[in-house]
């Protein structure tokens, strides 16, 4: 991409027409986004993951580009895999929620829960949020066994803690059904298990997939929603460029003599 971009910025100074000169400030943004994502590796090699969760513009940088490699296996009728980085896209904003809270979903420490974070106003202390833990499991699961806190934490228990601790992500429209929410996240999640790519030994179909792509639409909507981030701009500017795309293209073609 740095190479991409510095061509486009030498070729521009004689030749404004050449292909993909039309999408110069789109591809240094995606330059710029990209430096900032190549930050991640050395990060997470210094044990510095929680200053990556908390950094709101480099998750949202790293959600959207998982978000458009999901479209691109879509558009390739590869459900499976686009299954999987829907997943992710779940598990990152369940992630980052939590490290909101202070809490790092690999490895809880829930002494170090910030209580002023906390948005339900029962939760004092580590016992309360356990009480408010196994009423959600009670909720989803119909089960009478209460356990302790997760640790570490998977997606499904992820968002029963935010709905404990009362983060808005999973609240439920529907007052008289506070679990609603869950419960779907449940089946959506039993959807993408039966993938050869999980748990299962089949294929996702395409109506199944197109069921979790819509949930996943839904939450990551919301988070932006909560997060003041604007989903059109994010998804423009993440968004994959192909060269036809350009308004040269037709040019460099006529050039060659190669067919459309």
């Amino acid at each position: 991409m740095s190479e991409l971009n510095t061509a486009l910025r030498r070729d521009a100074r004689t030749h404004e027409n050449f292909l993909l000169m039309d999408f110069r400030t789109h591809l240094s943004e995606q330059g710029r986004i990209l430096g900032h994502l190549r930050t991640i590796p050395e990060k997470t090699h210094e044990g510095r993951q929680m200053e990556i969760l908390k950094d709101g513009s480099l998750m949202a940088e790293l959600i959207f580009t998982m978000w458009q490699n999901a479209s691109i296996r879509e558009r390739q009728a590869k459900y499976d895999m686009a299954s999987l980085l829907l997943y992710r896209v779940l598990e990152m904003i369940m992630q980052k929620r939590l490290a909101d809270y202070n809490l790092y979903a690999s490895q809880v420490h829930y002494e170090e829960l910030d209580m002023s974070k906390v948005k339900d106003v029962t939760v004092h202390s580590r016992e309360d949020l356990c009480r408010n833990m196994n009423e959600a499991r009670r909720g989803v699961f119909r089960t009478t066994r209460d356990r302790d806190l997760p640790d570490p934490v998977s997606l499904l228990d992820g968002y029963m803690l935010l709905f404990a601790l009362g983060d808005e992500i999973s609240q439920s429209a529907s007052e008289h059904r506070p679990y609603d929410f869950l419960k779907r996240l449940r089946s959506m999640v039993y959807l993408r298990n039966n993938s050869i790519f999980a748990h299962g030994l089949g294929p996702v179909g395409q109506e199944d997939y197109e069921k979790f792509r819509t949930f996943v639409l839904e939450v990551l909507t919301k988070h932006c929603r909560l997060e003041e981030i604007q989903i059109v701009d994010y998804q423009n500017r993440i968004r994959w460029i192909a060269p036809r795309e350009s308004r040269y293209f037709a040019n460099l073609v006529k050039a060659s003599g190669a067919p459309l």
